[in-house]
């Protein structure tokens, strides 16, 4: 992933101002919360696919109502971050390269409804981190032992 970023950003590096801007014309790429791409992260997602429009990270998708499908590969773009001092003022900036998804990538999620039709588990609600209660056991191995 680094190696293809390095890449990508090589290539949009040699690129004149003019021909990113045109690149970045023919295609205006949103995030799912509506804000427009820099020129920048549109032009790397449009060496990464033709066809994006409107992109979001993973967990993105989910809190929008659509899951991205098994098995499809991330664009990645900059997000650009900052570190704080330790008194609390404006640090270094930088730039971290995120994965997205575009929305031809992703799925509707089932609503409630189906989900109880077919007996499948809420995906929105699941919380792999939460552990079922635990349930006290009431077997006995041996009249030597006391219960567990």
């Amino acid at each position: 992933m680094n190696e293809r970023m390095k890449e990508l950003a090589a290539k949009v590096a040699k690129m004149t101002e003019t021909e990113r801007a045109d690149i970045a014309r023919s295609m205006p790429i949103v995030t799912i919360e509506g804000h427009a791409l820099s020129m920048r992260n549109n032009v790397l997602c449009a060496m990464q696919s033709q066809s994006a429009t409107i992109v979001g990270g993973f967990r993105q998708w989910i809190t929008h109502g659509r899951c991205v499908r098994k098995g499809e590969t991330a664009m990645y773009i900059l997000r650009p971050c900052e570190r704080k001092n330790a008194d609390g003022t404006e640090g270094d900036k930088f730039f971290l390269s995120v994965p997205v998804f575009d929305v031809s990538q992703t799925d509707e999620l089932p609503t409630p409804a189906e989900l109880v039709r077919t007996n499948a588990p809420d995906p929105a609600g699941f919380n792999p981190t939460k552990r079922a209660p635990s349930q006290p056991r009431t077997e006995y191995y041996s009249e030597q032992f006391t219960q567990l």
